[in-house]
């Protein structure tokens, strides 16, 4: 066994049940403070938002107005599917 570990065993046993104590609210702190951040992060009203911008960031350049290319070949291709989903469903 080095000395290294030795070291640091011997310092967390010479801990006192204060100190251990503190250690233990502090780690619930930062788990509870790092969940919240998750829940916030995942909500669905924020998965929303984010997904939306994405779209919305697509179809836009950056000085903000619309990309013709994008939007065009995107109705191009709803009005395809559509008429694939018609035809199928008249077959």
């Amino acid at each position: 066994m080095s000395d290294t570990t030795t070291d640091s065993a011997a310092a967390r046993t010479a801990r006192t049940p204060d100190q251990i104590e503190a250690e233990i609210a502090r780690t619930r702190e930062s788990l509870a403070d790092d969940i919240d951040v998750l829940q916030e992060r995942l909500s669905p009203a924020n998965l929303m938002q984010r997904a939306k911008a994405r779209v919305v960031g697509v179809f836009h350049r950056p000085d903000g107005s619309l990309d013709p290319v994008r939007t065009a070949i995107a109705v191009g291709a709803g009005v395809v599917l559509v008429a694939y989903f018609v035809r199928r469903r008249n077959l």
